[in-house]
């Protein structure tokens, strides 16, 4: 594996790429590579977050399993450990454990200081950063979905399965107990769409919420009511 974008022409597939990262495959460098391409890339984020819906159920066939007492002994002789005929000839600041363990607190309490402004500069806008994740798809159905629900109402949903056949759509709709289905929207084919909650559905419990999307005419359901059949449908999780 030597290029984490590389795909049948030269280029990899994004959801090969998410899929890999989320199994821990990659190698460090790529690791980095996804990591950091995640951050950026707000599309690939959600390939990676439906991976890692996908994938949660596995790790239930795994326990718990404690690291031996020694290991951080054993890490820090290995990071910080000098040859004992250099060992003398090199004493100083520089090779001080007691330094850098210091200093590696210190960088802790730095970020934890710049991780609560942050934290703080959202609640002083008065909305929570939590974002619920919802992964739409169906046992016979090729068409797959990843939706995220924002605090103000505001979902952004890209298409990570099959394309809509030539001349259809796929337009989706929030559905909730005891009223018609309401449409969001037309999905993209490519790229994310966003769209928004109606004022009174976004104040209702996310778990009485349910995404799904159909297959309509070309432009939408007429008169917004659904004519094609549900291709995929999640609830929202939160992450």
């Amino acid at each position: 594996m030597t290029d984490v974008n590389e795909h049948d022409g030269g280029e990899r597939d994004d959801d090969v790429v998410a899929a890999e990262y989320v199994l821990g495959v990659l190698s460090g460098a790529e690791r980095m590579e996804v990591a950091r391409r995640a951050d950026e890339d707000r599309a690939f984020a959600m390939l990676v977050a439906a991976w890692e819906e996908r994938l949660a159920g596995m790790n239930e066939a795994f326990g718990e399993e404690r690291p031996p007492r020694d290991a951080i002994a054993k890490i820090e002789d290995r990071l910080f450990a000098l040859d004992p005929v250099q060992k003398k000839a090199n004493a100083g600041l520089w090779t001080s454990l007691a330094f850098w363990r210091g200093l590696a607190v210190a960088t802790f309490a730095m970020v934890a200081i710049l991780a609560g402004t942050l934290v703080m500069r959202d609640i002083g806008t008065g909305l929570p950063r939590e974002e619920l994740v919802a992964s739409l798809s169906a046992d016979d159905s090729g068409a797959t979905f990843l939706a995220v629900k924002a605090a103000d109402g505001n979902i952004r949903i890209t298409r990570t399965g099959e394309e809509p056949p030539s001349g259809r759509s796929h337009e989706l709709w929030v559905i909730v107990a005891d009223r018609d289905p309401i449409s969001l929207g037309l999905v993209t084919p490519e790229g994310t769409t966003s769209t928004i909650l109606p004022s009174d559905i976004a104040r209702m419990p996310d778990d009485a919420l349910t995404l799904a999307v159909t297959l309509e005419p070309a432009g939408g359901a007429p008169e917004g009511k659904p004519t094609g059949p549900v291709i995929a449908a999640g609830h929202l999780k939160r992450i």
